[in-house]
């Protein structure tokens, strides 16, 4: 923090799902006390797609600390990220961290258009909105992953069809040939999530992470943006 100044958040992290080290790591615990100490600065402790969080309930924190999940569907957190925590089991861990007083994020990130998706999230934002109050909903979908890639890693019939052939029509977007779904079909994603948002906690702020400037203009209102 003495590098950063004016600095008041700092991740730990985003690169791999920390709690799988802990506590016998210790690092979460010297971290979280170390900011709890720290005026103005505060620690997002990134627990991922995990359920274990039983060694953070005691630690002091002194509310320093935001824990954020990345939270997936039934059919992606079963389907896709197999020996992960399920939906409901992080949802559980999330109540757990913020009744001990822990500020709690959220992300659908990355959202993978599984087939059924539409249904899959709104039961999921249903979810969420009875368990926690998160500070903030950050959505992002799954990106920079190539048709070739799609269609080797998942069984034909797990990712909607309309979003596989959105994929083999794009264009690559990086030279290791990563693709992106179109816009549109990204916009769908989203304005699913908003309008559950809106209708069961529309003070609940909601962020893109590393999206379009044309996606924000789509999306000003929801967003609240001014557009400047």
């Amino acid at each position: 923090t003495e590098k950063s100044p004016n600095q008041t958040l700092f991740q730990w992290d985003n690169g791999t799902d920390v709690a799988c080290w802990e506590p016998e790591y210790d690092a979460s615990r010297q971290l979280v006390e170390l900011f709890a100490r720290q005026p103005g600065k505060y620690l997002e402790l990134y627990v991922g797609k995990s359920d274990h969080v039983d060694y953070l309930l005691g630690y002091e924190h002194r509310g320093h600390t935001t824990c954020c999940w990345s939270l997936s569907h039934e059919t992606q957190a079963r389907v896709v990220e197999p020996r992960t925590a399920s939906m409901e089991a992080r949802l559980r861990a999330a109540r757990q961290c913020q009744e001990a007083g822990y500020r709690v994020r959220i992300r659908f990130s990355p959202m993978v258009p599984t087939t059924g998706w539409e249904a899959d999230i709104r039961h999921t934002v249903k979810r969420l909105f009875e368990e926690i109050r998160p500070e903030v909903l950050t959505i992002e979908p799954l990106r920079f992953y190539s048709y070739a890639q799609l269609c080797a890693d998942f069984a034909p019939g797990v990712i909607d069809p309309e979003f596989v052939e959105g994929l083999r029509q794009e264009p690559t977007v990086d030279g290791r040939g990563g693709q992106q779904f179109p816009d549109a079909l990204v916009q769908r994603l989203y304005q699913v999530v908003f309008d559950e948002v809106l209708r069961l906690s529309p003070r609940t702020p909601v962020a893109f992470c590393r999206e379009k400037r044309s996606t924000w203009d789509v999306f000003r209102a929801e967003l609240q943006c001014s557009g400047q």
